[in-house]
């Protein structure tokens, strides 16, 4: 609270009655407020780098990316009914589907952050480092829900506590939207001007540039079905900026003891006995043959309960890892115990939560590996240079090498990722669904960007759950349902939004499985 006090300034006083002389000290004296006694320890402005910073950390995919989006690609199943259900069982879920939503932090951070150094000259590298970061967080809350609240989302202290929402196609193509904003924000950054110590590159405006510049590829190839001109251009204004060139460049987020992995939370917290990897995703490696699945995946063959799960005890062959089933609950997934040759569902194969999913494995948002596989689809187009299979040999190179560096006690030797690479060459006839494929199996810890890729191009071809659920048209998630928050709270809903069912397509989802070289599942 601020304490004010009044100093009374006066005129000379001439003799007079008591009343006059009252009247006239209120009449000749002036009154000004001087604030005392203000609390100096309160905080009133932020750094905008603690701001920068703290959207960074808030950008790790959070844990139930994994039980909605990871489970509609196949790469993650539980058993867990009701709260956690999601698209193990298709079923809409409210306070399950507004992970991403929680976004909106960094797009309201980032645009305080925005207005404080627009006209900054001397800070500009940092107001571009903030556009990249709005437009990566708005993109996640698009990609999940369709039409959004974008143009006028984050001006609370302008007066706008009800923000109109914007179509998709607004968002990512018009004045002020993604493409436009990445583009702008990726070239304007300057290894000449100042640069500050943020929490993803330390500073490294080149790899900022190569981060946002990888990031405008990404968006630019969500409109290969519905925008393909426009996926174009910017793809190649992404490659003449300059993308990522090593897993140097790849944008990570560390974790400790203080800050631990979202996904670690869900791999190792009190449902971890009901969470595993499904038969589909298993088999597919298996065929491969890819050694990245003795990095993924452990199993206990013996196990008959949790406690059996210890570190000590698992199993990395390869050859004996055993994907669960989709569709089933724990009363019911014994029914599949013949077929598949367990005899406990605790015997089913998971992410290991000592390596992949350990409280302390980093949070990946955009990786060198996934933007090589965005340049072969690119170049397989004809839109920009380069040879298809070179970058698709990068792109597996560089997971593997990924995965080998940034996970403890995980290696995979430079002789089996040669082998792999040789016995797999691109296959030009059909290098759209492998370059999807692999674009699949590289973005196994980040759920949101699978399943977006998933959406876009219709591979890989997996079937689906036989767990119908709330779906009444589609075969698969397309979105996810706004919160219940937003429809209490925002009078705009009603107007703006989707139809709010999980089969509604948005805009850069148009139906067109089979169609110009879109998978069956686009």
């Amino acid at each position: 609270m601020k304490i004010r006090e009044i100093h009374i300034r006066c005129r000379p006083l001439r003799p007079m009655g008591m009343l006059a002389a009252v009247l006239l000290l209120l009449a000749g004296c002036d009154s000004g407020l001087t604030e005392v006694n203000v609390d100096t320890t309160r905080l009133r402005d932020v750094d905008p780098v603690f701001q920068l910073n703290r959207v960074i950390q808030g950008a790790a995919p959070p844990g139930n990316s994994l039980r909605c989006e990871g489970t509609t690609v196949q790469q993650f199943v539980r058993l867990s009914t009701g709260f956690f259900a999601c698209a193990n069982f298709n079923v809409a879920v409210l306070n399950t589907m507004g992970h991403q939503w929680g976004k909106y932090n960094g797009v309201r951070e980032m645009r305080d952050v925005l207005d404080k150094l627009e006209e900054d000259p001397e800070q500009q590298n940092l107001y571009n480092m903030a556009r990249i970061l709005q437009a990566y967080a708005a993109m996640l809350i698009t990609d999940t829900h369709g039409n959004v609240p974008y143009s006028e989302a984050g001006r609370a202290l302008e007066g706008i506590v009800f923000p109109a929402y914007d179509s998709q196609e607004a968002i990512y193509t018009g004045p002020g939207g993604i493409l436009e904003e990445l583009e702008s924000a990726s070239a304007a950054l300057s290894t000449s001007a100042a640069s500050p110590e943020d929490a993803l590159y330390d500073g490294d405006i080149e790899k900022w540039r190569r981060f946002g510049n990888s990031l405008l590829l990404r968006a630019a190839m969500r409109l290969t079905k519905v925008a393909p001109n426009v996926a174009q251009q910017y793809a190649q204004s992404a490659v003449q900026g300059g993308v990522m060139q090593s897993n140097a460049d790849n944008a990570v987020i560390r974790h400790d003891a203080n800050y631990t992995s979202p996904f670690g939370g869900v791999a190792n917290g009190n449902e971890r006995g009901n969470e595993y990897i499904p038969d589909t995703f298993i088999e597919y490696m298996q065929s491969m043959d890819d050694p990245r699945l003795e990095a993924i995946a452990v199993r206990w063959p013996n196990a008959t309960g949790l406690a059996a799960q210890n570190e000590a005890d698992r199993v990395f062959d390869p050859d004996q890892q055993i994907g669960m089933p989709m569709g089933y609950d724990p009363s019911t997934i014994s029914e599949t115990y013949a077929q598949t040759g367990v005899t406990s569902y605790y015997q089913y194969s998971r992410g290991d939560p000592f390596r992949i999913y350990a409280q302390l494995a980093p949070s990946f948002l955009v990786t060198h590996s996934q933007t090589q596989l965005l340049l072969a689809e690119a170049a397989q187009r004809g839109w920009v240079s380069g040879n298809p299979a070179a970058y698709y040999e990068t792109a597996i190179r560089a997971d593997m090498e990924r995965i080998s560096t940034d996970y403890d006690d995980t290696e995979i030797p430079q002789s089996e990722i040669d082998a792999y690479v040789a016995a797999h060459p691109l296959d030009l006839g059909n290098a759209l669904e492998e370059i999807n494929n692999e674009y699949w199996v590289a973005s196994f810890v980040m759920p949101e960007e699978s399943w977006a890729n998933f959406r876009r191009s219709g591979y890989p071809a997996i079937p689906p759950n036989p767990l119908k659920g709330d779906l009444t048209t589609e075969d698969f998630f397309r979105r996810l349902l706004y919160p219940e928050d937003e429809l209490n709270l925002n009078p705009n809903y009603a107007d703006g939004t989707l139809p709010d069912i999980m089969d509604t397509r948005m805009w850069w989802d148009a139906d067109m499985a089979g169609q110009n070289g879109v998978g069956p599942n686009g």
